[in-house]
């Protein structure tokens, strides 16, 4: 994984993912997981 000096995302913005996973419904989580992953990663 490369290091940068800027991250893709703040921390708030982080925080509001996390919660967002939390809070979702336990049938719902694989793929809210799997929309922050696709959110997140460098193409």
């Amino acid at each position: 994984m490369a290091c940068y000096d800027e991250s893709k995302t703040n921390d708030n913005a982080l925080v509001a993912l996390a919660l967002m996973t939390a809070k979702s419904l336990p049938e719902q989580k694989e793929t809210v997981v799997a929309l922050i992953v696709n959110m997140l990663v460098e193409e």
